[in-house]
């Protein structure tokens, strides 16, 4: 079993793909998000890299708790889960 937990800043950003109804992509925000001391730029982590990661573990037995901001739900095939309207 594999738990992954998050609590931290969510954010979006334009779509490259255009695969998404309203052009966005959610994301995740690291701390080190943006420029980092060395100069270099670190990048949200994208949701279709979250799910790739997650694909990538050896086991079906995975739960992932999100608790961020623009977080847009979660779909797993056409079943969306986890919109909440505040």
């Amino acid at each position: 079993m594999v738990v992954f937990h998050y609590s931290g800043h969510g954010s979006q950003v334009v779509d490259p793909d255009k695969d998404t109804p309203d052009g966005l992509n959610s994301t995740l925000v690291p701390i080190d998000s943006g420029y980092n001391s060395s100069g270099g730029v670190v990048q949200d982590i994208m949701g279709h890299t979250l799910f790739l990661l997650m694909y990538a573990l050896k086991t079906d037995n995975v739960t992932v708790v999100l608790d961020s901001c623009n977080s847009g739900g979660v779909l797993r095939g056409a079943t969306r889960f986890g919109k909440i309207e505040v």
